[in-house]
């Protein structure tokens, strides 16, 4: 076993009892409700360390990537002036960490968050949160962030699904073109 993997079993038994202890928190995540009916959002990604980005992990892609996700889902990014006229002002918050160890893997936690604001504070109305990892390359970890990413996208499109009409389902009929070989007539 090398170090990479003793590391990563140690983290992964951490993670174990850390859950446990934490299971009210997370499974206190939002069930949609405040989701429902928001027009849009700008999206804020936390800072990342200078020596993560000399790596090759930048803030600017995470921004990159979690936008053309939410646009490409139909979900409206806007820009952080847009976002003032919006009930709440919220904003979508990814936050990444990511530690460089000395065996040059990397632990990092990610949790992604939609903030509103609540005069006079602010408040996080959703919330997911992964504890910790580990990996030795960080296109891993930018993946795992825009999975994370995805998940918050099903939960948006679940609580602002369109109500079906109630002649049910629409059906469209495409007719069939059949082809013949010149050898089959």
């Amino acid at each position: 076993m090398n170090s990479c993997q003793r590391i990563a079993l140690i983290l992964g038994v951490v993670m174990v009892f850390t859950l446990a202890e934490q299971a009210p928190f997370v499974l206190a995540q939002d069930n949609g409700h405040t989701l429902r009916g928001l027009q849009g959002f700008p999206v804020v990604v936390a800072r990342l360390g200078a020596e993560i980005e000399k790596d090759g992990l930048t803030e600017e892609q995470l921004q990159t990537d979690t936008e053309l996700k939410l646009r490409m889902a139909g979900i409206k990014v806007f820009s952080l002036e847009e976002a003032t006229r919006e009930k709440g002002s919220p904003y979508f918050y990814l936050h990444v960490h990511v530690d460089k160890l000395k065996s040059g893997c990397y632990s990092y936690n990610i949790s992604t968050e939609l903030i509103k604001e609540a005069f006079p504070l602010w408040e996080t109305t959703w919330t997911q949160l992964e504890l910790m990892g580990l990996s030795c390359y960080l296109s891993e970890i930018r993946q795992h962030a825009q999975g994370m990413v995805d998940e918050f996208i099903n939960e948006y499109l679940a609580a602002n699904q369109k109500q079906t009409t109630k002649t049910g389902p629409r059906v469209t009929l495409i007719p069939l073109l059949t082809l013949y070989s010149v050898n089959s007539l």
